[in-house]
């Protein structure tokens, strides 16, 4: 057998005679399997092996591994283990690697007798002290023991880990360090300890640490830079200090930092660095100063380095001028998301030794040539997201060496064609108002014009073998020239989705014959012609999604041999032909959302496609089954979507069904045989959804190899005991929205269940005995129980690996008390509802360092207090506030979370009527805070909220939906985001009130507040997103009731005058204008062309006559308009011009006016898209 040996098993269990011969064998790869103890058994015969990987299955406990005297390396990283026995691991006395993160261990890991173990790694378990067995580890070199709860350190440790270099220990709770903590550690060479609650670091703190060469003390709460600790770090050579509260550095303070070859302070509280503050560090290699508050920085800030430093980083502060820089040795200069408005045109001639430049998110209105011209060495230049308009053909006239120019989101007008581009190989103009683009290029490989204005464009290269991607999307180009490319043999991607073209030709094609993915969704195709991608032999991957193809000719993929998917959906194809898909040997095809009810029989014949690997027919006009369609592919077949259709009956033994492995039926009428033929014959699958199938009783199933079972939105009041006993290999049941009362005896027969939904059933009560089989559950929702009364406080004991915990809507019970329910302490998503006015401590049991969501709930939640997430300490968080009556978000919340936390903020059908203006300040100096989805929340648009407005503007990459952050008063604005208004429209009265309302409790008033949903624990798939079927794609928009203005305005007789007069004006015009139509409407009668009522029996392609020099006979000119846009309900994407920040509110459809036979408003239940 070979030195190597890599499997993925279906089973969990390893025969114990699978390795007998492999003696020999070096290295074993068991990893993502579903092992769920240690195969000793089998492991026993590999006395050879040196490295065994077992990583990411489900052990739970280390009993006792088998004897491996060879053993180097051990990996049991994310798995479920709880505890290591006293002989689990002790017996490996030759183990030097040894990996046990991201499990569940709180106790001791009874590791003594690894005499030969250097590296540890326990980061991401759940010990609040470190493990007693550590210190017996004499020969450990490397320790990793971060993101867990230690708090307190203890006296000496490690004091018998003399050969220590290496120990993590960041993202703990460590508050204060002793003055013994690391005695005994005088090897130790790295020491990390970010994202603690430090408040000092002290000379007593490092005693023996004379050999330390890197510290990191990032994201504490150090107020002061710490001098003392170099009195006694005579080696120190890296200090990290980033995110913490430093105000001030001097020469004072670093007086003993001479040694320090790199520091950064970024994301502190300077202002300022005074003069001669580096005097004496002749050896600093690198200064980071990203994110503070610094208004200059002159040369006599940075004296003393002038020979010296090589990376220089004061991005993101507020300079406004920059003298010219004198820096010999200077490689990297970041000077981003500054205020410069110009640079001295000699700033950087004596610094010619730079590689790497960004002057990007200043206000530049140009680039001066002369920064350019010294820089011989320049490989990196990024000048994106100022306001240059234009570049010249001299901008960079014959100097410029770069091989990477970033110049997006500037503004561009115009880019000359004979800018010199000789070197470069990366450009991006993306997100600029280019028309036109004319490029001349020789070494480019990467091109990205998104974003653009183009109409027209042209690539041309002497080397036909350099451009590899080139990215035009969101564009306006109408045609493809056979000229456009040039001829580009390596070009391997090409993106033009989101333009208007309306045919693609094969000559255009012979431009670039080796690309592999071409994308051409959002388009406005109609027919693709026979043989159009032939010239593509390569291709790959083809996306046509979203475009208006009703028609594919002929053989339009012949030659395509090595095309393996294809994306046709939403589309208008309302039939295929035989020979439509010949050539392809390997196909995953796509044609969801279409208007297909057929498909010929030999369309998906074997002699036409070899093998299709997967189909999805979603949202089409089927009413049987394809069976016969898809017969001939029954052996190859893996995965297949039918769901929304109009399929009432399944055949019998369909040999579509034998060997398919996930099919998704749901949202279809089927009958009660085809409910029996897809759940109670004998079938292969591994994953089936029945999602809105009228299902009322659910077969005993004979699946047993399935894996995940959907039946949700059905009507199943019932589970029989006996209806899972052949599946119990189930891992992901879904019985949400359907009406079962008692789940009690069902969980005996899923021993393996790892994720269930009761949401929206009408279960009664759940106790300690109602889960308690289901010791494997990691995922459970009890979400919408509208007839719960009791929920007992020993529910979840047995659930011991829970990590997303869902309950939420349960009106019957006044108050859950979270704080006595035996929740597991590793909880990483969390969403509760909260029915007390404030959110205090209730939850702070199930914080977690792993917790990445918390959703919080609850209409009758109006407060948040400063210690509300107290305990979280997540490197990432989701933050939701759903269906509250929040009015505020206070920065205060936010101070108990690691300032270097990458945090995401909604608050989503919540009564947020203004922000903070804190909060703004807080989103603008954390890098990592990022404002999501604020739908349904009513924004008071007026002078108040002119801070959010710049934000809005200035810093639009922290808001992912801006367009969600939409006026609600005053009511002229209602609807509009606030990003697409003026200024000058956020207004208020003398009093400081929004004008155009005047109300008594605007804020609350339930009239003056967009309408809660119907039912407020349904919540919106950008919250909930369950894998592999797709959802009903409708768009259910805010429900807004009218406003009630309670205090009417006293108006004045001057109002009165005006008023009147402007009412008189209108009146008088409105009339005079209906006598001219009428007049009009009469004279043409007489010389119309076609007789009264002959309009509806024109063909299509006859268009009425517009009043404008507009037609239809010829290609109109641009604002013309001869065709009524296509509308679509199944997801098409809009005007591909407008950002995601720039669109309105939804129209609100009342069922059944959208034609689709499957209208219904989204549901927290619905399963997402099948890929």
């Amino acid at each position: 057998m070979a030195d190597h040996f890599s499997a993925h098993l279906s089973s969990c269990r390893i025969d114990r005679t699978l390795f007998n011969t492999a003696k020999v064998m070096l290295q074993l790869d068991l990893s993502q399997n579903e092992i769920r103890q240690v195969p000793s058994g089998a492991l026993k015969h590999l006395e050879g092996v040196r490295h065994i990987d077992l990583s990411a299955n489900r052990i739970k406990s280390i009993f006792e591994f088998p004897h491996l005297e060879h053993l180097l390396s051990l990996n049991l990283t994310n798995n479920s283990i709880i505890s290591i026995e006293t002989e689990g691991l002790s017996h490996l006395e030759s183990l030097e690697v040894l990996d046990l993160s991201s499990n569940y261990i709180k106790t001791d890991l009874h590791l003594i007798g690894l005499s030969s173990l250097h590296t540890l790694n326990i980061s991401n378990n759940l010990f609040q002290d470190i493990p007693s067995s550590i210190k017996k580890l004499t020969s450990l070199k490397h320790l990793d023991i971060s993101k867990a709860k230690i708090r307190n350190l203890g006296y000496g440790p490690f004091s018998q880990l003399t050969k220590l270099e290496y120990l993590n220990l960041a993202w703990n709770e460590i508050v204060q360090i002793q003055a013994n903590t690391f005695q005994g550690l005088a090897r130790l060479k790295t020491l990390i300890l970010d994202a603690n609650i430090l408040r000092k670091f002290e000379e007593s703190h490092v005693t023996d640490l004379e050999n330390l060469e890197e510290l990191y003390l990032n994201d504490n709460q150090l107020l002061s830079f710490p001098t003392e600790i170099f009195l006694k770090l005579r080696s120190l050579q890296k200090l990290h200090l980033d995110f913490n509260r430093i105000a001030a550095i001097s020469e004072e303070l670093l007086r003993y930092a001479a040694k320090l070859h790199y520091l950064s302070l970024s994301y502190n509280l300077l202002t300022e660095i005074p003069e001669g503050t580096f005097r004496d560090m002749a050896q600093l290699r690198v200064l980071r100063l990203r994110g503070n508050n610094l208004k200059k920085f002159t040369p006599s800030s940075y004296g003393g380095l002038e020979s010296s430093l090589i990376e220089l980083d004061v991005a993101d502060n507020q300079i406004s001028y920059l003298p010219m820089l004198n820096l010999s040795a200077l490689e990297v200069l970041d000077i981003s998301g500054n205020q410069l408005v110009n640079l001295h045109s000699k700033m950087f001639s004596t610094s010619i030794k730079l590689k790497k430049l960004i002057l990007a998110r200043n206000l530049f209105s140009k680039i001066d040539p002369g920064w350019i011209e010294p820089l011989s060495q320049l490989e990196y230049l990024d000048v994106s997201g100022c306001q240059i308009s234009i570049i010249y053909d001299s901008t960079f006239g014959s100097f410029l060496r770069a091989k990477h120019l970033h110049l997006a989101n500037n503004g561009l007008e115009a880019f000359g064609r004979n800018i010199n581009l000789e070197t470069v190989e990366e450009l991006d103009l993306s997100g600029n108002y280019l028309s036109d683009a004319k490029l001349n290029v020789k070494k480019l490989r990467t091109l990205n014009l998104s974003y653009n204005r183009l109409r027209a464009f042209n690539v041309s290269s002497n080397s036909p073998f350099a451009l590899r991607k080139i990215d035009i999307s969101f564009n306006r180009l109408q045609e493809l020239r056979d000229d456009l490319f040039g001829v580009h043999l390596a070009l391997a991607e090409v993106n033009l989705s989101n333009n208007m073209l309306s045919q693609i030709s094969a000559d255009v094609l012979q431009s670039f014959p080796n690309v592999k993915k071409f994308l051409l969704s959002g388009n406005q195709l109609h027919i693709i012609q026979d043989k159009t991608f032939s010239p593509l032999r390569s291709l790959s991957e083809l996306d046509l999604s979203m475009n208006q193809i009703h028609t594919l000719e002929g053989t339009p993929f012949v030659n395509c041999s090595s095309l393996n998917s294809i994306d046709i959906s939403h589309n208008l194809l309302e039939t295929l032909t035989d020979e439509c898909f010949n050539g392809i040997s390997r196909l995953r095809l796509n044609l969801k959302g279409n208007q297909l009810h057929t498909i010929p029989q030999n369309t998906f014949s074997r002699t036409n496609v070899f093998a299709l690997e997967a189909i999805d027919l979603a949202e089409n006009e089927f009413f049987e089954f394809p069976e016969l369609s898809l017969r001939r592919q029954y052996s190859v077949i893996d995965r297949a979507n039918f769901s929304m259709n109009l399929i009432r009956s399944i055949p019998s033994n369909a040999d579509v069904l034998v060997n398919v492995k996930h099919i998704d039926v749901s949202h279809n009428p089927l009958t009660s045989d085809a409910h029996y033929v897809l759940l109670g014959e004998p079938k292969s699958l591994r994953s089936l959804y029945m999602t809105n199938v009228s299902l009322k009783l659910i077969p005993d199933l004979e699946t047993p190899f399935l894996r995940e079972l959907v039946i949700s939105d059905n009507e199943i009041s019932g589970l029989a005991k006996t209806t899972f006993k052949r599946a119990t290999g189930l891992v992901k049941l879904d019985l949400a929205g359907n009406k079962i009362v008692n789940f009690f005896g069902i969980d005996i027969a899923l021993p393996r269940l790892e994720h269930l939904d009761l949401s929206g059933n009408q279960l009664y009560e759940i106790t300690k005995k109602s889960f308690v089989a289901l010791s494997e559950l990691s995922t459970l929702k009890l979400s919408g129980l509208n007839n719960l009364t009791r929920m007992g406080c020993e529910a979840f004991r047995s659930q011991k690996r829970l990590n997303n915990l869902e309950i939420l809507g349960y009106p019957k019970i006044k108050e859950l008390n979270y704080s006595c329910m035996n929740i597991p302490s590793a909880l990483e998503t969390l969403m509760v509802e909260i029915k007390a006015p404030s959110l205090g401590a209730q939850l702070h049991k199930m914080y977690n360092p792993r917790l990445k969501k918390l959703l919080v709930a609850g209409d009758t939640l109006e407060q948040l207090t400063p210690t509300s997430l107290a305990g979280i300490r997540s490197e990432r968080l989701d933050l939701i506030f759903y269906n509250t009556n929040l009015q505020n978000l206070p920065a205060s919340l936010f101070l108990p979370l690691p300032l270097s936390s990458n945090i995401r903020l909604s608050a989503e059908y919540s009564q947020v009527m203004h922000f903070d203006p804190h909060l703004i300040q807080l989103i603008n100096t954390r890098p990592n805070f990022i404002m999501s989805s604020f739908e349904g929340s009513p924004l008071q648009c007026d002078c108040n909220t002119t801070e959010l407005y710049h934000a809005l503007i200035n810093k639009v990459d922290k808001f992912s939906d801006a367009g969600t952050i939409r006026c609600y008063t005053p009511l002229i604005l209602r609807g509009i985001p606030l990003v697409n208004l003026q200024e000058s429209q956020l207004q208020c009265d003398e009093d400081g009130l929004s004008r155009d309302i005047v109300t008594n409790d605007l804020s609350r008033s339930e009239s003056n507040a967009p309408a809660k949903k119907d039912n407020p624990f349904k919540l919106d798939e950008s919250l909930f997103k369950k894998p592999y079927r797709p959802s009903p794609t409708l768009v259910q928009d805010l429900v807004v009731r009218k406003t009630v203005i309670t205090d009417p305005p006293f108006l004045t007789k001057v109002d009165m005058l005006i008023i009147i007069i402007i009412s008189t004006v209108v009146i008088l015009v409105t009339t005079i204008s209906i006598g001219v139509c009428i007049c009009k409407w009469y004279n043409r009668a007489e010389e119309m062309p076609y007789p009264p009522g002959a309009w509806a029996t024109l063909p299509p392609h006859v268009a009425m006559p517009l009043p404008s020099k507009c037609t239809c006979v010829r290609p109109p000119s641009a604002p013309c308009t001869c065709r009524t846009p296509v509308t679509s309900v199944r997801g098409r994407t809009p005007d591909p011009y407008q950002r995601a920040m720039s669109r309105g509110p939804p129209m609100v459809m009342p069922p059944g006016i959208n034609g689709h036979h499957l209208s219904r408003p989204p549901s927290m239940w619905d399963a997402q898209s099948w890929r």
